[in-house]
């Protein structure tokens, strides 16, 4: 705790010795900003920290946001919301168009503030806004959709040479009867450089120099406007997916190596970080599945890149162990949701009690490593990995770098090499080296999809499906021992023992034979 005070007593100092006149300010109509969520257990020690930056005000918010019957606000990632801020005769009224709302918690967003007088929305104000040009003749057809209603602690602090507006929102989102707790801190850049945002977040959360963080300030990419779409439209969250095509628009050929691997690593953590938030232990398995993807290819992204990319050895640590956890429950949520039952129903009559048991006892399994997964997800050091991972994807390099035009083309092929080397005898293989192949071949797919505008058509053309196949072919032979290994733990029963073993040999020696045929089209990314 002295290391954590004394941090803050720095900050503190800065703040009263820098003035906010001499900071460079941001654009107009701009908003940065930092979203976390809190666990509300960390609310009171959250505060005390911000006390000692500084001297909060504390304001009753009540807003209510705009849109069309069609939603076309909502359909443009735009909001509109009219907001009174105090009670009684200090209620001021203000009205704000948004634009740009992303998944992203660190995020640079439109904004376009102006009074409201009388606490009616005044359109003729806004004319240098978006907003006609989102809505045009439906700008008449504006009505209420959705409210929040929350208590603001708010200081305005000056530290790291930035100014900031740190708060904490405690209340909540509604819509007709549904409601939404509101329970998060949001850092605001006034002027400054953004990592500023990162570096408090840091020390807030109780990380500094050795010492691990004790808060949970989660970095949370769901504004409130998409959380109250989301409860006026009666849906639940879905899951986030990065999809090939944003990869291969995210990195151009004159982008830089070590450019490119920051990126990789804010677009990854944006993907898992909205998989992660909305993760429940009886949830979608495919939040734990697209978070685990976008690990795998932050991992995948930054090998490829090599030594340019500069990774610190404590992000790569991370990545790996936090793709671990994730992969540990996915194993669970595969076998539970594709294996077991279509074995548990070609079953005779006589297994059936048994199988219904060992069905009971691998969900029991997937549901305990589900809860484990969720209460890591809440603890601090997740929190802390996601900051440190993002402050990282906004750091400067510190050297120049190879360009992906010139990168590209070289590392796919040394490694479709070492791939097409060990995957030609991929039927004589150990378990383990086939394993290995697989991992070879799905981390290449992932990296072509990243360079892919830096790779000749034939590779991007060709390449991609190949790998695939090969890819699928190769895990099948590793699940069928997966689900063998699993079924043998779980049930003593010799019947299903033998039942699961021819199942899991016929699986393994038809996909071994077909990963070995598909072996002979990975020649031809060259």
């Amino acid at each position: 705790m002295a290391k954590g005070a004394a941090a803050l007593r720095k900050a503190r100092l800065a703040s009263q010795a820098l003035p906010a006149s001499g900071l460079p300010a941001l654009d107009s109509g701009q908003e940065i900003e930092l979203k976390l969520k809190l666990r509300p257990q960390d609310v009171s020690a959250l505060r005390a920290r911000l006390n000692r930056l500084g001297r909060a005000r504390k304001e009753h918010i009540d807003s209510v946001y705009f849109d069309t019957s069609d939603q076309r606000l909502a359909q443009s990632k735009a909001a509109l919301r009219l907001r009174a801020i105090g009670t009684g005769r200090a209620r001021r009224w203000v009205q704000t168009v948004k634009t740009q709302d992303s998944e992203a918690a660190l995020s640079v967003r439109g904004e376009w503030e102006r009074p409201a007088p009388g606490g009616r929305i005044d359109l003729a104000s806004l004319t240098d806004s978006p907003l006609g040009q989102l809505l045009g003749p439906e700008l008449a057809n504006l009505r209420p959709v959705f409210r929040t209603r929350f208590v603001r602690s708010a200081w305005t602090l000056v530290c790291d040479d930035a100014q900031v507006e740190a708060v904490i929102d405690l209340g909540e989102i509604r819509a007709k009867d549904r409601a939404e707790a509101i329970c998060e801190a949001e850092l605001e850049l006034r002027a400054g450089a953004q990592q500023a945002l990162l570096d408090l977040a840091l020390r807030l959360s109780g990380s500094e120099g050795r010492r691990r963080s004790d808060l949970s300030l989660l970095p949370y990419g769901i504004s409130k406007a998409a959380r109250g779409y989301r409860l006026a439209l009666g849906r639940g969250p879905t899951p986030f997916a990065a999809g090939s095509s944003m990869v291969h628009r995210a990195f151009a050929p004159e982008m830089r190596v070590g450019a490119a691997a920051r990126r990789l690593v804010a677009l990854g953590m944006t993907t898992m970080l909205a998989n992660a938030a909305d993760f429940s232990a009886a949830g979608d398995p495919e939040f734990v599945h697209q978070a685990r993807v976008a690990m795998r290819r932050m991992r995948a992204g930054l090998d490829l890149l090599g030594s340019g990319a500069e990774v610190p050895p404590h992000l790569r640590r991370s990545l790996q162990l936090w793709a671990g956890r994730f992969g540990v429950v996915r194993d669970w949520d595969v076998l539970c949701g594709e294996h077991l039952p279509p074995l548990a129903s070609a079953a005779g009559p006589s297994s059936a009690p048994v199988w219904k048991r060992l069905c009971a006892a691998a969900a029991a399994r997937r549901d305990a490593a589900r809860e484990a997964l969720w209460r890591q997800l809440q603890s601090p050091p997740f929190a802390e990995f996601a900051l440190r991972a993002l402050r990282w994807s906004g750091s400067a390099p510190a050297k120049a770098s190879k360009r992906l035009a010139s990168l590209a083309p070289k590392a796919v092929r040394v490694r479709q090499r070492r791939l097409t080397a060990t995957a030609r005898s991929f039927a004589q293989l150990t378990i383990r080296r086939q394993h290995k192949a697989r991992i070879q071949a799905k981390a290449l797919r992932y990296g072509i999809e990243m360079l892919h505008a830096s790779l000749p058509k034939r590779i991007r053309r060709l390449g991609l499906p190949a790998l695939e196949r090969f890819q699928d072919a190769a895990g099948g032979a590793r699940d069928a021992l997966i689900v063998e290994a699993v079924v043998a733990r779980l049930s003593r029963s010799p019947a299903v023992r033998q039942q699961v073993g021819d199942w899991a040999h016929r699986q393994r020696a038809a996909a071994i034979a077909r990963a070995q045929r598909l072996a002979a089209d990975l020649k031809d990314l060259r």
